[in-house]
């Protein structure tokens, strides 16, 4: 991959709370479930990719089109939203991403569609009660293959609850190795390191997790399948078919909201209500062993975030926050670094609230973008259609655009 230069911004963990499934026996020692390597039942040979800075992709149809005078093997590929887009300011990455082929390969795959503020109604767990973070966590892509074996996963009809599935992608370390077995808090970082190389295989081969349909909900599937790392945008796959786009570990409570705040101060929104909603996170500390929330509101960035956010409302000021006022120079600047600092807590909590989460006997399972969900129903169903009847197109940019519009 020397030959690829991957732009600075696009250097990013993938993953969001993604954990290990575990379940306990009657004596109530801790069993977690393990990937494996073998090919599940139903499972393609071909159909997977794996984006060249983490992720995993899948083909969801395939087409050989005339472009200009060549002939070219083309596919649609789904994968997660915050594979290939921000989950903070909610834009793409990039327009065109590296990926691997499992038959072997590096190619181009070019970003046709992703919604992550197009469908902003909220998707809730039906095990631990908490909203997505993301709830239009879901994207398409081009795929250039030039050459190289691939296949493609049909989409279900319809989903089973209590039904079998599995899920395929390729594992990567994640930042906070933790977050993927934050059931074993009390371990040492060695011991949780070891048990998570043993439940995923080492991180470094394409892995199939297997469990079940546990509740789909508005859009929400939630599935007993372990995950880390590395798997966001893997098909969940039920009886051969496709069922949801994994993306990420159980919703606690907390996160949604989290985001929502990261949201508004990167649109630069009312800074007085900003800091109102900051300040009844404290709410949530309830469900967590440490109070994640009043560390953050208690930090000398986030007090003169506010103190700041009042002066810009024109509310009146005591003598006292008038002297402190008085004493910072350079205010634009110092509250866009209060603003930077707030976005950044708050995005690890977002990342991490699953390991100091109090009730971890809620975390049976991770969740995906199923194909109930509208983006999958009004938008990807029309682009796939339309892909399957497309026809000549002078360049691989023309079609592009073309899919794009749909």
């Amino acid at each position: 991959m020397d030959d690829f230069l991957y732009p600075m911004h696009m250097l990013r963990s993938i993953g969001i709370g993604d954990v290990a499934i575990s379940h306990r026996d009657a004596a109530g020692q801790l069993f977690f479930q393990e990937t494996k390597i073998i090919d599940s039942p139903g499972a393609k040979k071909n159909a997977l990719i794996r984006f060249y800075n983490g992720g995993t992709g899948f083909i969801i149809s395939k087409k050989k089109i005339p472009i200009g005078q060549r002939m070219v093997k083309l596919a649609l590929v789904l994968t997660a939203g915050h594979v290939v887009c921000d989950s903070v300011t909610l834009k793409p990455h990039s327009q065109e991403f590296y990926c691997y082929l499992e038959s072997g390969g590096v190619r181009s795959a070019y970003l046709i569609n992703y919604f992550m503020d197009d469908f902003p109604y909220e998707l809730r767990s039906s095990l631990t009660s908490a909203f997505y973070y993301l709830p239009g966590d879901i994207a398409i892509l081009l795929l250039e293959v030039i050459k190289g074996k691939i296949d493609s996963y049909e989409i279900a009809t319809d989903i089973i609850v209590g039904k079998d599935c599995f899920v395929s992608g390729y594992p990567k370390v994640p930042k906070n190795i933790k977050y993927c077995l934050p059931q074993l808090q009390n371990l040492t970082f060695d011991e949780i390191t070891n048990e998570a190389n043993r439940i995923f295989c080492s991180f470094d081969k394409k892995v199939f997790a297997e469990g079940k349909i546990e509740s789909e909900n508005n859009g929400l599937i939630e599935i007993s399948c372990s995950t880390t790392n590395g798997m966001s945008g893997s098909p969940i796959i039920s009886e051969g078919k496709l069922v949801g786009v994994y993306t990420g570990g159980p919703p606690v409570p907390g996160q949604r909201e989290s985001l929502k705040i990261i949201h508004r101060l990167s649109k630069n929104e009312n800074p007085v209500e900003i800091f109102r909603e900051i300040k009844d996170l404290e709410n949530l500390d309830m469900h967590f062993i440490d109070p994640v929330f009043q560390e953050i509101i208690n930090a000398p960035t986030t007090t003169k975030f506010g103190l700041l956010s009042k002066v810009m409302a024109g509310e009146v000021l005591t003598q006292k926050e008038i002297k402190e006022i008085n004493g910072l120079n350079r205010l634009q600047e110092k509250y866009e670094r209060f603003v930077s600092a707030i976005s950044s807590n708050l995005s690890n909590i977002v990342y991490n609230s699953v390991v100091s989460f109090t009730n971890k006997d809620l975390f049976k399972a991770n969740v995906g973008i199923s194909i109930n969900h509208g983006a999958f129903k009004q938008k990807i169903i029309k682009i796939i259609d339309e892909f399957s009847r497309c026809a000549t197109f002078t360049s691989l940019d023309e079609l592009i655009v073309h899919l794009k519009n749909q």
